[in-house]
């Protein structure tokens, strides 16, 4: 044999030329040595050979190679190198699959070196080869984790970049170049080359948003406004770090974006419609007067200017006489019309520093800063006059009904140096010229005990006014809800925390009705399905609204869920049994209870014993049966003079 298509070197003199010698070095290394003839026959076949494929030696030789180690598929293309005119043509390197005598496969890397003859024909094949399964398949594991990274980063819905600390961007995905406005990637990398100047509507965000990074090395929720490439200014919000090397050196800043204008759309919305709702607490809806909350606010102002300058502050609260025959007689569009008379005819006779509030139904209250008694009496009773001249002439009838009106009258600090004090003593003076009964202490100190304790609960309270000023049933009928459902809460032996949040959820459980539409509340007629829906919105509207004052939090549930039944056939959520929290389950047969009872202008009031009856038969199905069973012993308990109520109704 001589030189070859792979030079080989001498064979050193000095080393034994013998099988022996040739045989230990091939048996020796960890190589696959494989030596095949020009017909493709194995003649010699190593140790490594045999642990690599679990022949023996024996089991191969003359043997051609492809019929054992080559996959079915390959079998005829080996066997037509071997069987070519001119002798096969072996490459120098090959990597390809052989079988073991088990069936496993195993991934060879081999280099070949092909020996000639002196009429240089082909005689042997010598190749040794390496197992490369392993790395084989780490390469493809990590080429598939590139390819499912790369499917990632392309496909994903949020941003996702990495950019310099000066502002250059180094990658982007698909997501944020639409985010922000460009046709792809490449074409946002090579436009956006300052991210501070020509991406962030506030360069100073930027500015932050680095500080940060540099401060914590990393940023959660960052939002910011930033232009679109169309100029459009769009809100994000941006999750990054900043990845350093080995040596701790800033590399670059990487994360992902989200575009969140519809959410901050949303929240803005949102804030409007509580910046509408706290200015309808302000101003009652039907007379455009300062309410109840408001009128405090001012009066605090007034006392103190009063005490500043030593001079005289005159109260007056007026009540308009026999309003309820407008409403019996003509109807409440008649009713609401004769109050926006009164607030016109009333706040024009009114000097201009003085103040005019509508207290809730027809209940009025003036403040007269720098008045005594006298200029007080004076000016009350000309508008009393005025009021009686102007009358209310209603359709079809020739001459006007006179309006009149009864007032009470305090001076501060005469009647008491206590802003309070004196309010009551007008309000007192007024009880000996109208009808109607006095307050209940129990809930008043509640109110007084709440306004000095949670600061928001004045605004909350001032919500519940303006919903009665709309409807006004709704402060008794809350205050009845609170007394019904501390009476079940004692039966069932909840403590003293669970009744006070209790008593506070009542008072406040129907404040979601300042979104329903004053003609729904008031309609005497059946609703329509969508007058359905809009009243039904009030339970999850109250808990949004008194979710938003801090110190409030423990009375969510019986407001979201007072509405709830025991059968699952409640609203907003249609939970069922336990699953309605066990102060809504209180609340629901509280509310139902003096919802029956109460008289409504549309509708008269059942008697208790029938309510109760109602109750019972719901009990199982609309009502929890144990708070059913524990208001009826409080019914019991309490020995509610029914004989009492049923003429009470009965002369109603």
């Amino acid at each position: 044999m001589h030189q070859t298509e792979n030079q080989l070197r001498p064979f050193p003199k000095e080393l034994p030329q013998t099988n022996f010698f040739l045989d230990a070095i091939v048996n020796t290394v960890d190589a696959l040595v494989v030596v095949i003839d020009r017909s493709g026959h194995i003649v010699l076949f190593n140790h490594a050979c045999e642990v690599a494929t679990g022949y023996k030696f024996d089991q191969v030789q003359d043997q051609p190679f492809w019929k054992l180690f080559i996959i079915p598929e390959e079998q005829d293309s080996f066997e037509a190198y071997f069987k070519f005119d001119g002798g096969p043509r072996v490459p120098n390197k090959r990597e390809n699959v052989w079988l073991t005598k088990s069936g496993c496969q195993e991934m060879i890397a081999w280099s070949n070196t092909v020996l000639h003859d002196d009429q240089d024909r082909m005689t042997f094949v010598v190749a040794t080869g390496l197992i490369i399964t392993e790395r084989k398949h780490a390469e493809e594991a990590l080429q598939a984790a590139e390819h499912n990274y790369r499917s990632m980063f392309e496909n994903a819905l949020d941003g996702i970049f990495q950019t310099t600390r000066a502002g250059h961007y180094l990658r982007a995905n698909s997501a944020l170049a639409r985010i922000y406005g460009y046709e792809t990637p490449d074409e946002l990398i090579e436009t956006l080359h300052d991210i501070k100047q020509q991406l962030y509507v506030d360069p100073r965000r930027r500015a932050e948003f680095v500080r940060l990074m540099r401060m914590h090395g990393c940023v959660t929720g960052f939002e910011a406004q930033i232009y679109r490439r169309d100029g459009k200014i769009i809100w994000i919000t941006e999750d990054a770090r900043a990845v350093y090397d080995a040596a701790d050196t800033l590399q670059y800043y990487e994360g992902h974006v989200q575009d969140i204008t519809h959410r901050k759309s949303l929240e803005a919305e949102k804030e409007n419609l509580l910046a509408e709702a706290l200015e309808r607490a302000d101003h009652d809806p039907l007379t455009g007067l300062l309410n109840h909350r408001a009128f405090h606010k001012r009066y605090q102002e007034e006392t103190a200017r009063a005490l500043r300058e030593g001079t005289p502050l005159a109260v007056a609260v007026m009540d308009l006489d026999n309003f309820k025959f407008f409403n019996d007689a003509y109807g409440h569009a008649v009713g609401d019309d004769v109050l926006r008379r009164v607030a016109e005819t009333l706040l024009n006779g009114c000097r201009p520093y003085d103040t005019l509030a509508r207290f809730g139904g027809d209940e009025f209250a003036l403040l007269m800063p720098n008045t005594t008694l006298g200029e007080a009496t004076a000016l009350t009773t000309r508008l009393r006059k005025k009021l009686a001249s102007t009358g209310y002439r209603p359709l079809n009838l020739e001459s006007p009904i006179p309006l009149t009106l009864s007032a009470g009258l305090a001076v501060f600090p005469e009647d008491g140096e206590e802003k309070q004090i004196v309010l009551e003593a007008a309000d007192v003076r007024l009880m000996r010229t109208k009808t109607g009964g006095s307050d209940d202490d129990s809930i008043e100190s509640l109110r007084e005990l709440l306004l000095h304790s949670h600061q928001g609960f004045l605004m909350l309270d001032a919500l519940v006014t303006a919903v009665d000023n709309k409807d006004r049933y709704t402060r008794r009928h809350s205050e009845d809800v609170m007394r019904y459902a501390i009476q079940i809460a004692s039966d069932l032996n909840l403590d003293k925390h669970a009744q006070h949040t209790l008593q506070v959820a009542a008072l406040l459980h129907d404040v979601g009705k300042i979104g329903v539409p004053d003609r729904i509340l008031r309609k005497p007629g059946l609703l329509t399905d969508e007058e359905i829906d809009a009243i039904r919105q009030h339970p999850m509207m109250g808990a949004v609204i008194v979710g938003a004052v801090p110190g409030f939090e423990e009375t969510l549930e019986a407001i979201r869920h007072h509405h709830e039944r025991w059968d699952g056939k409640g609203y907003p959520l249609g939970l069922a049994g336990c699953e309605v929290p066990l102060p809504a389950r209180i609340m629901a047969v509280a509310d139902a209870y003096s919802a029956m009872t109460m008289d409504r202008p549309y509708r008269q009031g059942k008697l208790p014993e029938d309510a109760l009856r109602i109750l019972l038969l719901g009990s199982g199905s609309q009502w929890d049966p144990d708070c059913v069973a524990a208001f009826q012993q409080s019914f019991i308990r309490l020995n509610i003079d029914l004989d009492r109520d049923k003429a009470a109704h009965t002369v109603d």
